[in-house]
């Protein structure tokens, strides 16, 4: 089993897509109960990134933990002759905390070099290092692309819990023309701190230098050997992620973003594709997905009596209305007025949302705005966003709901206590659909294309 824990939904979704386009059973979860889903890649979507960096170290903590406490309960091992064979461990339960704040291990004698216990010590760590390779699982730490987020905080709380002495990051997206070149972060050939991600409201890009970006790591060139702690890679094309990864060994935590975990399950033969290869990287830094045309496409249903919202919270949000199946559902698309988005009364507003919902059966709902006030600004944005979703998905609920930006999407899911959602595609590169229920979810991070998902056909 690949356990993957991400920072936000549209990149835990994204993760999703990927595994199942690959053939791998995948569950997408937002909250940690026992027992695991049985499945090949369980994907844990956290929504740290939206929290204090306090707060997302003890998420973090909390995740490793659990994820440990649960080694031997999927009872899903698919024999694809690679590393993540089933635990010889007698039960994952010794590693409960008692009272004495010590691991009570007796029942591993002779399956550990030594020791009845793992004692945390002073520092209120805990040494796992003689139990990297026991675990049936594999962990990869699913990053923000462009480096937004708590990361070295994160990733050093996961290293930290399970016992890695180092961590190799490769956030970047080749693919998506996402680079590092020598230390240094581009998005189609310029560098991170010119592009709009300067003007993100909660993790501005002030540098385009990673090792400033992200204080502590260190740059790893392609050529170079791995330190022990935070290596971010240099990786201008799929060759040179697959190279770096191979500096990777069992105390190696992987993280990164979606060319990375792609690279990462064909490495390790997990694929059930009749050939991954097409899929992999080349010198044009572009996807050959021309075998899988057909495999899931998707588009807006605009038959009477069909019903969909679409919820824009990203502040790179841009308008659909001119849409050929959204000018066809008769859908409007309403902006937060000015005077809501400053700290205004919503309640007219929402009335508006209500009544367009209606009458019309489909809605778009957007900021309108990008948003310049911070942290503070933001949060309460989305919360707006999911509270006015909320209320029209209880008067309805849509065949329907595509949400673009990942804080939007945790909140708006969490308040509808929505937890655990089936993958049933990949739309495009970081589009990916999921079902709850009956109702599609369809979950699209701010900074990517939509693709085709108004194009191709819906087949809900």
């Amino acid at each position: 089993m690949i356990v993957v824990v991400a920072d936000d939904i549209t990149g835990a979704a994204e993760i999703a897509g990927i595994a199942s386009r690959h053939g791998l059973n995948t569950q997408l979860i937002t909250r940690l109960c026992a027992p695991l889903p049985a499945a090949d890649v369980v994907v844990i979507a956290t929504d740290t990134r939206s929290l204090s960096e306090t707060e997302a170290v003890k998420t973090m903590h909390d995740a490793a933990m659990f994820i440990i406490s649960q080694n031997e309960v999927s009872d899903v091992q698919p024999d694809r002759g690679n590393r993540f064979q089933p635990s010889t461990l007698p039960s994952a339960k010794f590693l409960t905390l008692g009272e004495t704040n010590k691991f009570d291990c007796s029942r591993l004698i002779g399956a550990l070099p030594s020791a009845k216990f793992l004692t945390l010590g002073k520092t209120n760590k805990f040494d796992c290092s003689r139990l990297i390779g026991a675990f049936n699982f594999q962990l990869y730490k699913k990053t923000d692309s462009v480096l937004r987020g708590h990361i070295m905080a994160e990733t050093h709380a996961l290293m930290d819990v399970c016992g890695y002495d180092k961590a190799l990051l490769i956030p970047q997206n080749p693919s998506k023309e996402r680079v590092i070149d020598n230390g240094v972060y581009y998005v189609k050939g310029v560098e991170l701190s010119d592009t709009a991600f300067r003007d993100d409201p909660e993790f501005p890009a002030l540098t385009s230098h990673v090792e400033d970006r992200l204080a502590g790591a260190h740059s790893l060139a392609v050529g170079d050997d791995m330190v022990k702690d935070v290596n971010i890679a240099d990786a201008t094309d799929g060759d040179d992620i697959r190279r770096q990864l191979l500096k990777a060994d069992d105390s190696t935590l992987i993280a990164g973003a979606a060319d990375c975990f792609e690279a990462m399950i064909e490495s390790e033969g997990l694929s059930t594709l009749p050939s991954a290869k097409f899929l992999t990287l080349g010198k044009t830094n572009k996807f050959d997905c021309s075998r899988l045309i057909g495999t899931f496409n998707f588009q807006l249903s605009t038959d009477k009596g069909s019903s969909f919202l679409i919820v824009c919270g990203s502040t790179q949000s841009r308008s659909l209305k001119d849409e050929p199946c959204i000018r066809d559902s008769g859908a409007e698309e309403i902006g937060m007025p000015d005077d809501v988005f400053h700290g205004g009364d919503p309640t007219l507003w929402m009335n508006r949302l209500e009544q367009s919902y209606t009458t019309n059966g489909s809605l778009v709902i957007t900021v309108g705005q990008p948003s310049t006030g911070g942290k503070a600004y933001a949060v309460r944005l989305r919360t707006l966003m999911a509270e006015a979703t909320v209320r029209l998905v209880k008067m309805r609920q849509p065949q329907c709901i595509i949400i673009e930006g990942g804080a939007t999407a945790y909140t708006l899911l969490d308040s509808l206590c929505w937890q655990s959602f089936a993958i049933r595609g990949e739309i495009a590169p970081g589009v990916v659909c999921m079902r709850h229920a009956d109702t599609d979810i369809i979950l699209k991070p701010g900074s990517y294309p939509w693709g085709e998902l108004f194009t191709s056909p819906y087949l809900p």
